[in-house]
């Protein structure tokens, strides 16, 4: 597999490997969430035509599409400076996700990891749970169906 590869790259390592009769690639590791879409116009493309599945990182964006930004549990990675100076430019967004989310009686992370699964090239999502809670969250979300409207909506805000 790759990490953090170009699209072009993919295709130069797959075109490298079915020369010298090698495997290939069979994954890319890349970030990719409802607020990181990078990945679209090119990689996932290019993986999708070459058969290479995604493993996708950071579908909570650092915790920013979790819903527990700014939770006063001391320590919590959503407490950072960083992610504090990102939801403050990402407000309105963030949300208009939580109400969405609300909306259909899901939690953020569930429904921010549904969308990424819902990209028939993500093979899986790598996730990083700390609580069982959390844990449920992420599994729960690969039973949770996008609609093309609810698609539409979470398109819009992102």
């Amino acid at each position: 597999g790759s990490s953090n590869f170009s699209g072009w790259e993919i295709a130069w390592a797959q075109h490298y490997a079915v020369q010298r009769n090698y495997l290939g690639l069979v994954s890319e590791q890349h970030k990719y969430s409802l607020m990181y879409r990078q990945p679209e116009p090119e990689v996932l493309p290019c993986c999708r035509e070459l058969g290479i599945g995604v493993l996708a990182f950071s579908a909570l964006e650092g915790g920013l599409l979790s819903g527990h930004v700014g939770d006063k549990q001391k320590g919590h990675r959503s407490n950072s400076e960083r992610i504090m100076n990102l939801a403050e430019v990402h407000r309105q967004r963030l949300e208009a996700f939580s109400a969405l989310c609300r909306e259909i009686g899901e939690d953020e992370a569930t429904v921010s990891i549904a969308w990424v699964l819902h990209n028939h090239v993500v093979t899986s999502v790598i996730i990083g749970p700390r609580t069982t809670e959390q844990l449920q969250s992420c599994i729960k979300a690969e039973a949770v169906q996008l609609d093309k409207e609810l698609m539409d909506k979470l398109n819009h805000i992102f």
